[in-house]
């Protein structure tokens, strides 16, 4: 239970009715509910702001409505508030380590404060996992791996397993050992079913605030930068380095030994073959710049009226030749 004030303060809001009002819980406006605090984040909702059983809303800084007496949280993102709201729910039990008994880890292993450790979980010798983690069931995160702060590893994910690293000789293929480790920097959310491999000498690494959506492959020597967002199905080869603020969306392909550089967009679906400069937004297979492969796809288009025209040139060129 939370009262407004302390609501409003951790999500740098202004309150508008009573401050000292009590919480016990979130829930949509449409379907709101007596003592829990919900969000107006479109104005197609509107209709349901006078209307909601919800105790307190967060709105806008800017919204304007006529007199009401509801209960108000006045910020610059309605969405952001909100979500900051359901973490200050969710964490409201976490004030000590929990960590299940099924969970297997030793004594080389350093577990930070305020860590939650699901079912089934293993831990490898030597890991070092940082203040207010949360590590769901059955993941198992190999030796010498270093979790940063706040971290969230969901359901299945295998961190640091060996890497895809071969050598072949006369036809017969050769493991190269994976010596290196992973580091997962602070603020990071990887989704269920996801690996990430260890690196062969150096490091594979996600960057500060990279957040990372189910079934996602991130090979060898990756190195992922800060606050990226990757969507589900996507592989990264080895030792390829993704910069800062990168959106690569579902089901995309990046090859192994190339930069994709800061704040660039990658399009659904799309294989990444060669390295891509600053602010690029690519798409398609091979990926190029998508601005000209748009142009691209209207030229395809019209290639079947275009050669329509020249058969209909040659028809006419062939009678004037006869």
């Amino acid at each position: 239970m939370f009262i407004v004030s302390k609501i409003a303060n951790q999500i740098n809001g202004i309150v508008e009715g009573n401050p000292n009002l009590k919480i016990h819980g979130v829930c949509d406006i449409k379907n709101g509910q007596e003592g829990k605090i919900t969000f107006l984040g479109n104005s197609k909702y509107m209709e349901f702001f006078n209307s909601t059983k919800s105790s307190a809303i967060i709105v806008d800084s800017e919204l304007n409505f006529n007199n009401s007496n509801k209960t108000v949280i006045r910020v610059k993102n309605p969405h952001l508030g909100f979500a900051k709201t359901l973490e200050l729910f969710q964490n409201q039990n976490i004030t000590q380590n929990k960590i299940h008994q099924t969970a297997i880890y030793n004594d080389s292993v350093k577990i930070g404060k305020n860590v939650a450790i699901g079912a089934n979980v293993i831990i490898g010798d030597n890991t070092i996992i940082g203040d207010h983690c949360k590590i769901n069931a059955n993941v198992v995160i190999y030796h010498q791996s270093k979790i940063g702060r706040a971290v969230t590893i969901d359901s299945g994910t295998v961190i640091g397993a060996d890497g895809f690293g071969w050598v072949t000789d006369s036809g017969k293929h050769h493991k190269i050992p994976q010596i290196g480790n992973v580091i997962i920097q602070d603020d990071v959310w990887i989704g269920a079913n996801c690996t990430i491999d260890r690196g062969t000498f150096n490091p594979t690494v996600i960057g500060n605030s990279c957040k990372l959506d189910n079934q996602i492959h991130i090979a060898h020597n990756v190195i992922l930068g800060e606050n990226c967002l990757i969507a589900g199905q996507t592989g990264i080869a080895g030792s390829t380095i993704i910069g800062n603020n990168v959106t690569i969306a579902g089901q995309c392909g990046i090859a192994d030994n190339i930069e994709i550089g800061d704040n660039s967009i990658i399009a659904a679906k799309s294989a990444v073959l060669q390295s891509i400069p600053n602010d690029s937004f690519v798409s398609g297979n091979p990926a190029r710049q998508h601005k000209s492969r748009i142009k691209q796809e209207i030229i395809i288009q019209k290639l079947p009226e275009m050669l329509k025209r020249i058969r209909n040139l040659e028809n006419i060129s062939n009678e004037i030749k006869r």
